[in-house]
């Protein structure tokens, strides 16, 4: 008998490289349930294994990432000086990041959490759609 997973990463941590703060990787561990978890040490040695050689591994750094980043439209950059997390629409010069009033990235914040609602209720309805026409086409 297989050993079950739990397909919801229950960790997850970016790979950046520590000089610019450019995400090179986003490491999720999957675990055998919803409580499964890695130590800092595992989870960066991980992260660090699968995050490839773009750049030399001296010049990587981890932060552990919360919350949802699975939407496609938005990349990620770490504050170098900070080590806060900012999320960017694609297209957007991520290096002006920051540079705005705290207001301005609260609101693009706001809209992003919106964006990965939406795409979320839209990827589930699909995928029930998808289960119920398995469903049907095996009652056939």
């Amino acid at each position: 008998m297989e050993t079950p997973f739990y397909a919801t990463p229950t960790q997850r941590c970016l790979v950046y490289d520590k000089r610019t703060g450019q995400v090179i990787h986003v490491h999720d561990f999957i675990g055998t349930d919803s409580k499964s978890r890695l130590s800092t040490a595992e989870m960066e040695t991980q992260a660090l294994t699968y995050a490839g050689d773009q750049i030399e591994k001296e010049h990587m750094s981890i932060t552990e990432a919360t919350g949802d980043l699975d939407a496609t439209d938005i990349t990620y950059r770490v504050d170098i000086g900070t080590g806060a997390v900012i999320a960017t629409s694609l297209g957007q010069n991520p290096n002006t990041l920051g540079q705005g009033s705290p207001a301005e990235e609260s609101s693009d914040l706001d809209d992003i959490k919106r964006g990965l609602a939406t795409w979320k209720t839209v990827s589930i309805i699909a995928l029930l759609i998808a289960i119920v026409a398995l469903v049907i086409g095996w009652a056939m």
